[in-house]
């Protein structure tokens, strides 16, 4: 600090300017080699900055002017070097920014563990929701936390609940429906607007061999060709909102004409397009109403039959009675024959032996024979054609197989297609069979057509074995056995699986109704309650078993 007289007042640190000896400085501007900045100052009394440079570097000097309160004028003066200036702000940069460093690594480190904190709870609550997404709808978890976050915790909680609930119970309707779809006994397919299979029922899995998780999806027409035919129809029940039917279409299954109903339904629920194809097996059912209509056309030949046997009846009874007659009147030597005889010249002695050996008696006896032979026929013709009440009867059976073998060899006898005299009868009888309760004349059909149908096969045989029939009876605790076999050409497994059904022969067309087996099947099952099968092999003949049970009730 200076005087105005350029005296220095007061310093801080050393200088050449000062007699340290003595405690005194020399005048500042005496010693200073410019002091016309600091005079100029004393006269502008403004502050002012200086800088110059010495020995010990660049000095910055601020000079600042001011008078006291005596008037007085004096200069206040600082300087420092600039390098120390900078080596301070260096110094106390470095500490500033080792400062924020720390601060910056603090905060950071706070602020990740106070966002860990705060995220925490609502990492888990995002767990458990996608665990809840990835279907696992049972787990229940209450994460802590603040009450927000266990409130969002038990509310998630409640809706993974009620979703399990809502699926379960969607689950068990889809089961029950798909369980409803699958006891139907239809074929149940349905597609949606593009042709796709939506709907595939066990009854479809059977009939087409295509399992569901295989069906659906796929096109119709690419799994099930059998199918297009009715794409049409399925089109047109789709666009007019209309049910569309095909009844009674014949469709081959193995070898097998099946007739069935096909049934196409519109659908239109829940913004879905499709339609519903159900497809019912009806071949039973038509085929049981040929077998009805079929059986009302022999019913009424039946009566037929017997009004014709009634009209024959009577000119054969005068036949064999005209032929009685006849014999009485030529053989018998009554009073009126011998003398008739003798007014023509003539004994009746010599009468017979011209008869005898002209052979007339002969052809009178053939006569006799053949009319008795045609009345046993029309006799037993009435009796067969009668219906029957289905009246339980005691029945000796080994007499009704003999019974019906005189029917069935009178009527190959007749029809002269098969010379029954060359067919070797061999009955293998239980002597001690029991009686047994059946409707009698059903049993006669049903004997009447194996035999017909053992003769009519070895008819066809052209091999060179001696026919035989076998006709064996036998009986255990419960029932009656009945066995009709032959050696004829036999059947082969396919026919022996459908020799049952109605309307199934192998005779030739006008030969056979393919009913005869079919009823006989449900005399024998049905009406007695009993067994009816085959056994044949290719070349070897056929056995058909008949079981009636010892006691029965209709």
């Amino acid at each position: 600090m200076l005087d105005y007289d350029g005296e220095i007042v007061f310093t801080s640190g050393t200088s050449t300017t000062k007699n340290l000896v003595e405690g005194s400085y020399a005048p500042f501007f005496d010693v200073h080699t410019n002091p016309e900045p600091y005079l100029k100052t004393f006269a502008d009394m403004i502050p002012k900055y200086l800088s110059f440079e010495d020995k010990w570097g660049v000095i910055r000097v601020v000079i600042v002017p001011f008078t006291d309160v005596h008037g007085r004028k004096f200069l206040f003066g600082a300087g420092m070097k600039v390098s120390a200036v900078e080596d301070a702000l260096m110094c106390t940069f470095k500490k500033s920014l080792f400062t924020g460093l720390v601060i910056l690594l603090i905060g950071t480190g706070l602020s990740f563990l106070i966002a860990s904190m705060l995220s925490r709870p609502f990492i888990r609550l995002s767990r458990v929701t996608q665990s809840i997404a990835d279907g696992n709808l049972d787990q229940t978890e209450i994460v802590p936390g603040s009450q927000e976050v266990r409130f969002l915790s038990k509310n998630i909680n409640s809706m993974s609940s009620s979703i399990s609930n809502e699926m379960n119970e969607a689950a068990r309707l889809r089961s029950l429906l798909q369980n409803v779809v699958d006891s139907m006994p239809s074929i149940i397919v349905a597609v949606d607007e593009l042709d796709r299979v939506i709907q595939w029922n066990l009854n479809a899995e059977q009939a087409f061999g295509i399992s569901s998780i295989d069906a659906l999806g796929q096109g119709l027409e690419d799994i099930c060709p059998s199918l297009k035919q009715e794409m049409n129809s399925i089109h047109e029940a789709m666009d007019k909102r209309k049910i569309q039917k095909d009844l009674r279409k014949p469709r081959n299954v193995g070898g097998e004409v099946n007739y069935e109903d096909v049934t196409i339904y519109p659908l239109v629920a829940n913004g879905i397009t499709g339609a519903v194809v159900r497809i019912d097996d009806v071949t039973s059912r038509i085929r049981m109403e040929e077998m009805i209509v079929q059986s009302e056309k022999m019913i009424s030949l039946g009566g037929l039959a017997a009004g014709m046997a009634h009209e024959i009846n009577n000119p054969l009874g005068g036949i064999i009675q005209s032929v009685q007659n006849i014999k009485r009147r030529l053989l018998d030597p009554l009073p009126v024959n011998i003398e008739v005889a003798k007014k023509y010249g003539c004994s009746l002695d010599s009468l017979k032996k011209y008869m005898v050996e002209r052979k007339i008696l002969k052809k009178l006896d053939e006569i006799s024979d053949a009319g008795n032979r045609s009345a046993s026929i029309v006799a037993n013709m009435l009796s067969f054609s009668r219906a029957s009440e289905s009246t339980l009867a005691e029945c000796d059976l080994n007499g009704l197989l003999d019974f019906v073998l005189g029917l069935a060899a009178k009527e190959y006898d007749l029809n002269r297609k098969f010379d029954f005299k060359k067919v070797v009868i061999n009955r293998d009888y239980t002597s001690d069979l029991p009686s047994i309760s059946c409707v009698r004349t059903e049993i006669e059909q049903v004997l009447l057509n194996l035999l017909s149908n053992a003769m009519q096969a070895m008819a066809g045989d052209d091999s060179d074995k001696i026919p035989q029939i076998i006709l064996r009876t036998s009986f255990n605790d419960t029932h009656v056995t009945i066995e009709v076999g032959d050696n004829g050409p036999g059947l082969d497994k396919a026919i022996c699986k459908r020799i049952f059904e109605p309307f199934f022969t192998t005779k030739p067309v006008g030969v056979g109704t393919g009913l005869g087996l079919s009823v006989s099947y449900y005399i024998i099952v049905q009406n007695h309650h009993g067994e009816f099968y085959v056994q044949s092999t290719k070349g070897h003949g056929a056995n058909f078993t008949i079981k009636i049970p010892r006691n029965i009730s209709c």
